[in-house]
């Protein structure tokens, strides 16, 4: 009974130690398989990344560098509308002297007959000036402003200045001033109105007629030449040539734009797919060898796993009936044997009795 209760120990022992053994095998090829499975993702991942940086890459250098024949385009268009609007300008320049020439002639003729009027009348030269009409024979909106602006200058800005110049203000200064003002200027006013119409009157009166012609004349200069500067018809300007170019430069540009436009299908449809394929044909190799690692892995993962469970099932069907579960390790196990190598048991009954107490007691 010793010998064979020997040999079932000696037996659940090999047993227990082929378990052990299958168990550190199967964490060692699930670690393995794990480790493998990482770096696959991993090779993935950076593939994936590689495919996504190359597409967007060429896709960019593909718009960029129709951006750089749109731009060469719209800079020449640039330049056309630059030419056009100088021709077009240097035509309503042309159009504008043309059709006030004979107002600017008419308004020369009348100057010089000014002049004539003027040195044949022996007439003071400051009387054939703007501002003096403004003052004497004030006609229209801007000489009666400079007229107001005169008289504000010399009886309200010059006494002003001149009282607050003074380190002693008084009141009665302030009035000498105003009568000082008033019979300077005023009697300036006067005594050239008086001196100038007294003796010139008939001839200042004709000067005043041909003035208001020359500022009707310019008036006129003027309504022509906003009315030319408004004006959308361009066909007088001889554009044709410019609107020519620039509809075979709009042409250029639509026409890049289609190209970019097909460009880009061709790219998303059928060159992307091939960049893919040339990436992920340059990690195939690579790839393959971690898929087949992986499931050489698994595959010896299962076999471990396989004799785990045979191995259990051998231990619950032939020694733990006969042993117990709570002496299925190896030290438990050493010690049952040696108690009945020592004969200090007779049977195995007796020898796990005694292991108990002998370990009971530690």
């Amino acid at each position: 009974m010793a010998m064979d209760s020997l040999t079932i120990i000696k037996n659940a022992k090999e047993v227990l130690a082929a378990l052990e053994a299958a168990k550190a095998e199967e964490q060692s090829f699930d670690l393995e398989a794990k480790q493998l499975k990482k770096r696959l993702d991993a090779e993935k991942q950076m593939v994936s990344d590689t495919i996504r940086q190359t597409v967007t890459e060429r896709r960019e250098e593909i718009e960029e560098n129709y951006r750089k024949e749109t731009a060469k385009v719209q800079e020449r268009q640039k330049k056309v509308r630059a030419e056009r609007s100088k021709a077009k300008a240097a035509g309503v320049k042309t159009r504008i002297q043309d059709e006030t020439a004979d107002l600017w002639e008419e308004n020369r003729r009348l100057k010089k007959e000014l002049s004539v009027r003027v040195r044949q009348n022996k007439i003071p030269a400051f009387c054939n000036t703007f501002y003096y009409f403004a003052l004497y024979f004030t006609r229209g909106w801007l000489e009666a402003l400079v007229l107001l602006l005169t008289f504000l200058l010399a009886f309200l800005v010059i006494p002003c200045g001149i009282y607050y110049l003074i380190p002693e203000r008084r009141a009665l200064y302030l009035v000498f001033i105003y009568i000082a003002a008033v019979v300077i200027f005023f009697g300036l006013y006067i005594g050239i109105g008086n001196y100038t119409k007294d003796r010139y009157i008939a001839t200042l009166k004709e000067c005043r007629k041909i003035r208001d012609v020359i500022s009707a004349n310019r008036r006129r200069i003027r309504t022509i030449t906003r009315s030319i500067e408004k004006d959308r018809d361009e066909q007088l300007y001889q554009l044709e040539d410019f609107d020519e170019r620039l509809g075979r430069l709009a042409g250029e540009l639509q026409d890049i734009e289609n190209r970019k436009m097909a460009a880009l299908k061709q790219f998303d449809n059928v060159t992307v797919k091939m960049i893919k394929q040339e990436i992920e044909g340059n990690s195939q190799e690579q790839m393959d060898s971690l898929n087949a690692g992986i499931a050489a892995a698994k595959a010896q993962l299962e076999k471990r796993q396989e004799c785990i469970r045979a191995l259990n099932l051998k231990l619950t069907d032939e020694y733990i009936p006969y042993l117990g579960k709570e002496f299925m390790e190896p030290k438990a196990l050493t010690g049952l044997e040696q108690i009945l190598a020592d004969g200090a048991a007779a049977n195995l009954t007796e020898a796990k009795q005694l292991y108990i107490e002998q370990h009971s007691s530690t």
